[in-house]
């Protein structure tokens, strides 16, 4: 791993200061203290984590405009105020849609919310929840899922689709918040990010695969891990 950093000790104490030694605790623990090597291993983690940003979007966006058309189809394009699914909603998600509505109208009063303006300000909290075993049987998902959402996987079930997104959620908030990625199975979330997408659209995972510069950075990189 080439090196950055470091030319001088008051150069290290000072980018440690800048960072944060509880930022950089995570990196010193895997580097048995070692700082100069600590700070190579955090520069690895911040180009890994844009690397993925891409394809974290596409599946991200993908996801909430497939489970946008599917709620439509069940509820009717002004599904956000639907009666019917406002009363199913389990309270977390109930809270969630609350928050954007209040915010939508308080910025945009006294125009008319659309149900697109919704979707964009929903977080992906709320679309990954959407396959969670409290809507199981609310949603059909045992025949909708094939017919509805993952149009060319009949093999992704809502318990995959659960757990896949859940690990790609918890990937794409650390990456939001510059936390380390290091330690996570980032070849099986990477997976996951496949299958969910081509089970979305083939073609839209293709071309997200094709632009991705995860799978060089990581194989340039993976035998200087630190174990």
């Amino acid at each position: 791993m080439q090196e950055y950093f470091c030319k001088g000790d008051l150069d290290v104490t000072a980018i440690v200061r800048s960072a944060s030694r509880p930022r950089l605790n995570k990196y010193l623990q895997k580097t048995g203290g070692d700082i100069p090597k600590a700070l190579q291993v955090y520069h690895w983690n911040s180009m890994l984590s844009p690397s993925l940003y891409f394809s974290l979007q596409h599946w991200e966006i993908a996801l909430r405009n497939r489970l946008n058309e599917f709620l439509i189809f069940k509820y009717g394009p002004t599904w956000p105020f639907n009666a019917n699914l406002r009363r199913n909603l389990a309270g977390q998600d109930r809270q969630r849609l609350d928050k954007v509505v209040m915010r939508l109208t308080d910025k945009l009063a006294p125009a008319v919310i659309t149900t697109d303006q919704i979707v964009a300000g929903l977080s992906a909290g709320f679309w990954v929840s959407q396959f969670s075993s409290r809507y199981k049987a609310q949603y059909n998902w045992t025949s909708n899922l094939k017919f509805r959402v993952f149009l060319n996987d009949a093999k992704i079930t809502s318990e995959m689709a659960h757990q896949h997104c859940s690990n790609l959620l918890n990937l794409r908030n650390r990456v939001a918040h510059h936390e380390p990625i290091l330690h996570l199975p980032l070849g099986h979330i990477r997976a996951s990010l496949r299958t969910i997408l081509a089970g979305i659209c083939a073609a839209t995972n293709q071309y997200v695969d094709d632009a991705c510069t995860f799978k060089s950075l990581w194989n340039e990189e993976i035998d200087h891990q630190v174990q």
